[in-house]
């Protein structure tokens, strides 16, 4: 069975759900979803004020 891709959104929506458990550093994160520290330092203020909206392109 092959595997489902997944859209960015999808993975962003993913990763603010990782980030939010408090599991996992952001290093942690970035190097699981192959992304900068400064891409998810982006994506995390967007997503607290305006929440999904604010990770759409």
């Amino acid at each position: 069975m092959p595997y489902k891709e997944r859209t960015t959104m999808e993975q962003k929506v993913e990763f603010i759900c990782e980030w939010r458990t408090q599991k996992y550093s952001i290093t942690e994160l970035c190097k699981a979803f192959k992304i900068s520290h400064h891409t998810s330092y982006k994506f995390i203020p967007r997503f607290e004020k305006e929440r999904i909206k604010g990770l759409k392109e």
